[in-house]
């Protein structure tokens, strides 16, 4: 007595013919779970690409007329804002209680507030090129350090060479690897 299934196009297994079942313990046919149209994965992938990328030039541009103090303020309202947006479209409410503010304080300003003037401080006397590569080594230096810092983290073949990797790739987009490479970048100190 079980429901004889057939896949959609999809290949997720609907019901044809439902099988006869009591009337008290009747059971709902199968149906095919609702899929989510959205945008492709890739193009959701550039449009966060250019958006995180640009941020470097936007902190350049932004310091040629602000403190590097005002374009943090600046560019940590506009993310508040862009968060509040979408509690009121998800009709969710803001977290509540002590604790939780206290720990969301130490990771705004952790994570935040000391990057975000550090990047624009930086950026007064380097290229937004050179700090948006600089930003991009996080994770490779986050992970050199896991390995140091955690005793459950060593290091396996495969982590050694993704952080190669990594770093080879950096190395390219810096130019270091090949002569007049158009990503070369020329910096000298007090010069932007």
């Amino acid at each position: 007595m079980s429901a004889t299934t057939s896949p959609d196009p999809a290949g997720v297994p609907t019901a044809a013919s439902p099988a006869p079942a009591a009337a008290s313990s009747a059971v709902p046919p199968v149906t095919a779970p609702a899929r989510r149209r959205g945008l492709d994965w890739r193009v959701r992938f550039a449009v966060l690409s250019l958006i995180w990328g640009f941020s470097f030039l936007f902190i350049k541009v932004g310091t040629e007329a602000f403190a590097p103090l005002q374009v943090t303020l600046g560019r940590m309202v506009f993310g508040a804002a862009v968060l509040v947006v979408t509690l009121v479209a998800k009709r969710e409410r803001l977290p509540r209680g002590a604790r939780i503010w206290g720990r969301l304080a130490v990771a705004a300003l952790l994570l935040n507030a000391v990057p975000f003037s550090l990047f624009a401080y930086a950026e007064l006397t380097v290229p937004s090129t050179l700090a948006g590569i600089c930003n991009a080594t996080t994770p490779l230096w986050s992970m050199l350090l896991s390995v140091v810092a955690l005793a459950e983290d060593r290091p396996t073949r495969r982590r050694v060479a993704g952080v190669a990797i990594g770093f080879a790739g950096v190395l390219v987009v810096l130019g270091v690897c090949g002569r007049g490479s158009p990503a070369r970048i020329r910096w000298a100190p007090g010069s932007p």
